[in-house]
């Protein structure tokens, strides 16, 4: 799964999520079922889960990330929201 990343300078760099197989496998991802993306990035890894299903929470710090949620969210709706913020702030869903 190819993706594009943005980058400060406003322009797209290409981006393959790192084993994402391997992590969606050892997810064993279940319809319905809730799952945190803490560094969404391009949300090559948020994309996948949604495909088998799964919802997804995703945060990330980066301001240019937001667009690939909003693309995310216009498919799946519900089941994808994006939280600007930064891990290791954590996240508590009210």
């Amino acid at each position: 799964m190819n993706t594009m990343i943005a980058h400060e300078s406003n322009k797209y760099l290409p981006h393959i999520p790192v084993l994402l197989h391997e992590v969606v496998e050892s997810l064993q991802i279940n319809v319905g079922k809730d799952y945190l993306d803490c560094t969404f990035g391009a949300g090559g890894y948020s994309s996948a889960i949604l495909a088998k299903g799964g919802a997804v929470t995703a945060l990330d710090q980066d301001q240019y990330v937001e667009r690939f949620a909003l693309t995310l969210s216009e498919k799946y709706g519900e089941r994808c929201s994006f939280v600007h913020s930064n891990f290791s702030e954590g996240y508590t869903k009210l």
